[in-house]
């Protein structure tokens, strides 16, 4: 009985050591997402542009369409995880609109 003790004692630690390594890591992620921070005229404005990579070529048409909604042109960056105004992740991610040079809207 005291080498199962030993053992459920020795899990218990590695556990603890390891949630204490991984929950500030998920803070710190979660500081870094792109989050809209404001709407000027209807439009998103996200913080972090930095999270943005590039659009993936099987979105590009959903990224324009949604884009679209609020009067951007088009779909310029994609990112899988990104936050809303109240902090809370947005389930299909996010897309950074930009209108073309040529637009007037």
């Amino acid at each position: 009985m005291k080498i199962s003790a030993y053992f459920a004692a020795r899990f218990l630690i590695v556990g603890i050591v390891a949630a204490t390594q991984v929950v500030p890591a998920l803070a710190q992620q979660k500081d870094t997402l792109p989050q809209i921070t404001a709407y000027q005229e209807e439009r998103p404005v996200w913080d972090k542009s930095a999270g943005f990579g590039p659009v993936p070529k099987n979105l590009q048409a959903i990224g324009d369409a949604e884009c679209q909604k609020v009067k951007f042109d088009r779909a310029v960056g994609y990112s899988k995880r990104t936050l809303n105004p109240d902090g809370k992740t947005f389930e299909k991610g996010g897309f950074m609109c930009q209108n073309d040079p040529k637009s007037n809207s």
